[in-house]
């Protein structure tokens, strides 16, 4: 795992996008939103990819569709959850953003970023059966697409799988790590440098988490009403892998996101860099 996102204080997709459209003169390609939410992503997208460009947004919970306004020029909303074959699964909702809330005050009741694809049947009332489809179907012209973003609760892998055709062509990937089983090794066979970003971590920074991360938030209140922080790695794991699970274990750690570069494409990346 390559720390150079972490020297860079890489935190947002956003900061490489801009600084792609400076070497590029403007992002002339399309964008997939994996986990689209409310929209909020893919506006963010759609802000630095040239006129005409497009973002394909997929977000499976009906609750969040109505955050999507057909006025927003170039964002494109597919209700589908990803997969790496059509079929039709369990998703499950562990919770929404209720209205006495901080979320829920800025406008976002009914709001969830937590819903996952779940084996098996639906078991209560928070279980939906949403209809999966693979990126490669649905896209279409697969030659555009440079950049893809995946936040799907540990359903990375099955998406990536989905979109065969087009990850060939792909620039770049800002991608959720929480430990998935074979996404690493799915990515590296891919031909993808891999570099690890920001990490969030469940609670309060203690003093030993503090030597392992260099804190960057904390007391930030997620949409589940949960306590988080976040901070950068500050020393390499050799195994990376084996350093996450003991982290996990021992300071809360949840996720960070993954920028995954497409080896055909490094020149462009590191020319970007200079623009971070």
């Amino acid at each position: 795992m390559n720390d150079l996102m972490s020297l860079k204080r890489v935190k947002s997709f956003e900061t490489l996008l801009a600084a792609y459209a400076k070497v590029n003169g403007g992002n002339r390609f399309d964008a997939i939103d994996g986990g689209a939410g409310s929209g909020f992503t893919a506006r963010q997208m759609i802000r630095h990819l040239a006129p005409g460009q497009r973002v394909h947004a997929f977000e499976p919970f009906p609750g969040n569709h109505r955050f999507f306004k057909p006025e927003e020029t170039g964002i494109l909303l597919h209700p589908y959850a990803m997969a790496q074959e059509a079929c039709e699964m369990t998703f499950r909702v562990p919770s929404v953003v209720p209205e006495d809330s901080e979320w829920g005050r800025a406008g976002l009741v009914g709001y969830s970023s937590v819903g996952y694809l779940a084996p098996g049947p639906a078991m209560s009332d928070k279980d939906l059966v949403v209809p999966c489809v693979a990126a490669d179907d649905v896209v279409g012209d697969t030659s555009n697409v440079g950049f893809i973003k995946l936040d799907l609760q540990g359903g990375e892998l099955g998406a990536l799988q989905g979109m065969r055709r087009i990850l060939p062509n792909v620039r770049l990937m800002w991608v959720e790590f929480t430990m998935q089983p074979g996404l690493l090794q799915f990515l590296g066979c891919q031909g993808f440098t891999i570099y690890d970003t920001e990490y969030m971590m469940f609670g309060e920074p203690t003093s030993e988490a503090s030597r392992v991360f260099d804190v960057t938030h904390k007391g930030v209140r997620l949409s589940t009403g949960a306590a988080a922080w976040y901070g950068f790695r500050r020393l390499p794991w050799p195994n990376y892998e084996n350093g996450f699970e003991v982290a996990r274990r021992q300071h809360g750690l949840v996720q960070t996101d993954l920028v995954c570069v497409n080896s055909s494409h490094l020149d462009e990346f590191i020319a970007s860099l200079q623009h971070v």
